[in-house]
């Protein structure tokens, strides 16, 4: 999977995405359509295994915009009228959509991502995403000041990590952007969580935000060592390039 392909992705939602703009203001309208635009790019590219949905998960009462979820092993417990329900054990990743990504829309964001992850008792950590198709950030660098006071306020007393180590979300897209993610390293005999980013503005390699999410993502499915090997692979040269290039 060429270099090419991979921006075709994040081009085919700006076109869409910008398309629906010109003809309809409503922001409910806009937000649920923009929802269901990365829904449908995310099913076209998760192994059959995976279904992505707008739905809950059982014992969470509020609505999760994305739940990526094993279809294959565990049947969802309610579906019908486009309304699903699964059982956590399903889960593998959760990704909130903001239409425009706010500095209040950001925090809220993830706090809601850290109250459900919280509730799961899940033996692998499972993805935690906010995806935005634009922002009102002037300078990038913010949002990562941002997510860095959120998690380093110690009065916020909504957000939920516990002992969770990977209680953190994973990624934070805005499409052609923005890119920011945490990795884990071990530092001094302990593992510590490390925030990356792509935020230069004239860097080509922004193009390769939305692919590169798609990357995070598949690196928490749980499928056979050799398929996963093949999905990353398509993914490596790009993912190299994008956090170690000077």
């Amino acid at each position: 999977m060429n270099e090419h392909f991979l921006y075709t992705l994040a081009a085919e939602l700006i076109a869409k995405s910008s398309r629906i703009q010109e003809l309809v203001s409503h922001s409910g309208t806009l937000g649920s359509y923009r929802e269901q635009l990365l829904i449908v790019l995310l099913n076209k590219y998760l192994p059959d295994r995976y279904l992505a949905s707008s739905g809950f998960i059982e014992g969470i009462p509020n609505q999760i915009d994305i739940i990526i979820f094993d279809k294959i092993n565990y049947v969802p417990l309610f579906n019908e009228e486009g309304i699903k329900v699964v059982c956590e054990e399903s889960v593998r990743a959760i990704i909130e959509v903001k239409t425009t990504l706010y500095s209040s829309e950001l925090e809220s964001a993830i706090v809601h991502l850290s109250k459900i992850n919280a509730k799961l008792k899940q033996v692998l950590p499972i993805f935690k995403g906010i995806f935005g198709f634009d922002t009102k950030y002037s300078d990038l660098q913010n949002v990562i000041n941002r997510i860095t006071n959120v998690y380093n306020d110690e009065n916020n007393d909504k957000l939920i990590l516990q002992d969770n180590l990977y209680g953190f979300v994973d990624a934070i897209c805005i499409q052609n952007k923005c890119l920011v993610g945490i990795e884990y390293v071990e530092q001094d005999d302990r593992i510590e969580p490390f925030i990356y980013s792509l935020i230069n503005e004239a860097d080509k390699k922004l193009k390769y935000t939305v692919p590169y999410f798609l990357s995070c993502i598949f690196a928490h499915l749980e499928v056979e060592m050799p398929a996963k090997k093949q999905l990353l692979r398509y993914f490596d040269s790009l993912m190299f390039k994008s956090k170690y290039d000077g």
